[in-house]
Parts: C-alpha cells; sequence; structure tokens
C-alpha cells in the first residue's frame, strides 16, 4: 500500500509530533517532562488507566518495528482493528506483542472490534488473552441498545476486556451524548 508508514517515516514524524507536543503544551506537562523531553501521561476517561497523551493506531501500521519504536518512545496507547490494511495492521501488532510480551502490562491495546461482543477471534490472532479497551464501531442509536451495558459486563467478567467504550468515524457529537447516557461507557475514542 502506497501510503503505509515505515519505521523510517515514523521515526521522522514521531520526532516531530513529541518536538511539537512538548513545545506546545506549556503548562500541560511539567517544566522538568518538557526539558527532559519525556511523554506527558493522564488518566483516561473513567478507567483509570495512565495512558499517554499520544495513542497510535491505524490502518497505515503494518510493521511490528514501528510498535516497538513507538513503545520504546513513550507511547502506551495503541488501538487496532481486524479489519485494518486487510489484517496487516493486526498482523504488525500480533508481532509487536510477542516481542514486548515482558512489557505487555504497559502497553494499553484497545482493539475496535469486529463483532460486538465477540472477541475472541481478536484475541487469539493477536496473541494475547485480553484487551485494555474493547470499543466497538457504533452509532448513537447502537449506544441506545438495552443489551449493551450486559455484553459489556459479560466481556470484563470473563477477562477478555479490561474496559469497554465505543468509537465511529462520524456522528462524534450524538455518539458521545448517548455514551454519556449508557453508563456503561468508560471511554469515548474519537477517530
Amino acid at each position: 500500500m502506497a501510503n503505509a508508514i515505515n519505521r523510517r517515516d515514523f521515526l521522522k514524524l514521531s520526532s516531530v509530533t513529541v518536538a511539537g507536543l512538548v513545545a506546545g503544551t506549556q503548562g500541560v506537562v511539567s517544566a522538568e517532562e518538557a526539558a527532559a523531553g519525556e511523554m506527558p501521561y493522564r488518566e483516561l476517561g473513567k478507567t483509570g488507566l495512565k495512558v499517554s497523551e499520544i495513542g497510535m493506531g491505524g490502518n497505515m501500521v503494518t510493521e511490528a518495528a514501528v510498535i516497538e519504536k513507538a513503545f520504546d518512545k513513550g507511547i502506551t496507547l495503541f488501538h487496532t482493528s481486524p479489519a485494518y490494511n486487510k489484517g496487516r495492521c493486526f498482523q504488525a501488532f500480533t508481532g509487536a506483542l510477542k516481542n514486548l510480551k515482558s512489557k505487555r502490562d504497559k502497553v494499553i491495546l484497545a482493539i475496535k472490534g469486529a463483532k460486538l461482543g465477540d472477541i475472541d477471534k481478536e484475541l487469539q490472532m493477536l496473541g494475547t488473552d485480553y484487551v485494555d479497551l474493547y470499543i466497538p464501531p457504533m452509532d448513537a442509536k447502537g449506544a441506545e441498545n438495552p443489551a449493551l451495558p450486559g455484553m459489556f459486563e459479560k466481556l470484563k467478567k470473563s477477562g477478555k476486556a479490561k474496559f469497554c467504550g465505543l468509537t465511529n468515524h462520524k456522528g462524534m457529537a450524538d455518539l458521545m451524548e448517548a455514551a454519556l447516557k449508557a453508563k456503561c461507557v468508560e471511554v469515548v475514542l474519537a477517530t
């Protein structure tokens, strides 16, 4: 794919992004963090998870080395989907998770589930027992589904997902409003 990001391009982009973030976030990061060029972290939604302010995901990530380098640079929040780039993104995350296995507790992994409430196949493909965030794509009407809280609770009780949320590429204002009303949604990924 012509637009796929390779390791060299990622490193160039991440250097510029981190420099811009540090320069543009005075008051958000401490003076010590800015001087050291450290990644700032914050709490994510209702999860209590401490994550990097910069997250990484998308269908253009097709190399495990890119994900691993992002982790080395301080990025801890990653998201992927089995639908991204005909599965190539998922393959990259599978390789990265294997190589970062001893650090898995520091990798905050979000998956945009292909099928609501059934992530067994995706977990098997990724080679992990759980995801930190299960965030199926859904519109506002789907967020009002009365079965949603039960499905999310089942995933969390099974240990397959620590937290659940929603995402969509359009209608975000309506989705966020519906998510607030749903009360079972712990995070919304605006993409």
